[in-house]
């Protein structure tokens, strides 16, 4: 009887997931007879966002099928982003049992009746609001509220419905209890999730998942609950079997030799190791009561003052001797210096060296070249006094026959 009490007891506590009321992203045509959307809303390949980022855009998600449970829990992820300052914008979860309408009040309209969880990205709360006439913003600020930071993160909500209460619990770093409330019963009501954008064009909201538990468990026949109960006893069984087995097991190594042998070893050790302890305490106090040899205490001032001027002469050698290391450095660094101009002056001299050269060379045959020309020349000139001369020749010797003929 009391195993019988005990497998009720946990299935009462196990929660099993309502698939018909549950969603995960992307919404494929399959979770059209589970959920819709209205206004805006777009189905994307890995969430459902409400709205664009525009200005005054409405829309919401929305369950095709109602929740015939008397205690579930709903767990809504979703994303939330914006990038200005914000008023009374933000979204709505909410469950009615009448027709829904979208409007601006975070995604719904004045006249809706049921309950609403509203967040507030602006004033960073959650508001716990249950109405039934005349749905306006100063009933929101009014109702139950706790604060949650949503802005630009991933946001997990588990609400939790029992008949006439309501808890809503927020997934941060740990589950934590936000706002709980006494409502009015709703009898197989609808849930969805709307929003509103107001006059801001970065306000975005996205539905990453939607999962409903039934948090009465699950109903068992008599044979089923029989089968649990024989499986049980059959565990119970067996697991003292193998408790029996692991006994014997530990009481056969601890009667064997091997082991006598390794507690003989372990308790050597255990000696050696206080032995050592012992000593190592001993030699402490020998040095905690350790003095100096009144020999060191005699040591007159001028003693000291001598130990002091050698200590100085000797740190001024030290620092006449890295002085003159640092001065052959620096001599060195500019003989090699000098050096290195030296043969740049050396090469550049080589290269002008060889301008010259050529520049001779190129005089030279210039030269040549010019003294070939005024051979040329010269006998241009002597071909053309030739010329002349035979020209002139040959007029004489044609004007000497004219004057002949004549007479």
């Amino acid at each position: 009887m009391i195993v019988r009490c005990l497998i009720l007891l946990h299935l009462s506590l196990a929660a099993i997931t309502i698939d018909y009321l549950s969603f995960k992203s992307p919404l494929l045509p399959d979770h059209s007879d589970k959920f819709y959307t209205l206004g805006d809303a777009v189905p994307q390949r890995k969430l459902v966002r409400l709205h664009p980022p525009k200005q005054f855009s409405t829309g919401a998600l929305v369950s095709s099928n109602q929740i015939n449970l008397t205690s579930y829990e709903l767990q809504i992820v979703f994303n939330s982003g914006s990038g200005g300052s914000l008023e009374n914008v933000g979204l709505s979860i909410w469950l009615t049992n009448l027709t829904y309408h979208i409007g601006t009040l975070y995604g719904l309209s004045s006249d809706f009746q049921g309950i609403g969880i509203f967040v507030d990205i602006s004033k960073e709360s959650l508001y716990l609001t249950e109405s039934y006439k005349d749905l306006d913003i100063s009933k929101i600020m009014s109702s139950p509220s706790c604060n949650l930071v949503t802005k630009n993160k991933q946001t997990t909500l588990h609400i939790k419905v029992k008949e006439n209460k309501i808890q809503v619990w927020v997934k941060e770093k740990k589950l934590r209890k936000c706002v709980e409330a006494k409502i009015q019963e709703i009898d197989n009501p609808i849930f969805g999730i709307s929003s509103h954008s107001g006059n801001t064009t970065t306000t975005v909201f996205d539905i990453v998942q939607i999962t409903t538990l039934d948090l009465n468990g699950s109903e068992l026949t008599e044979e089923a609950l029989q089968l649990l109960e024989n499986q049980f006893y059959s565990d119970v069984v067996a697991l003292e079997t193998k408790s029996f087995d692991l006994v014997e097991q530990i009481t056969n190594i601890t009667q064997s030799s091997e082991y006598q042998e390794i507690l003989q070893i372990t308790s050597t050790i255990r000696q050696r190791a206080g032995s050592i302890t012992s000593k190592l305490s001993e030699l402490q106090n020998q040095i905690s009561t350790l003095h100096l040899d009144d020999s060191f205490t005699n040591i007159s001032n001028d003693e000291i003052t001598n130990l002091r001027d050698a200590f100085a002469k000797i740190y001024t050698k030290i620092e006449s001797i890295i002085i003159y290391i640092d001065s052959k450095k620096i001599i060195s660094e500019i003989s090699n210096t000098i050096e290195k101009q030296y043969k740049n002056m050396s090469i550049h001299g080589e290269v002008l060296k060889r301008e010259l050269d050529i520049s001779e060379n190129n005089l030279k045959n210039f030269e040549t070249i010019f003294e070939v020309d005024n051979r040329v020349f010269y006998l241009h000139i002597g071909l053309l006094i030739i010329v002349l001369f035979s020209l002139l020749v040959c007029f004489k010797v044609s004007k000497t026959k004219k004057v002949h003929r004549i007479v």
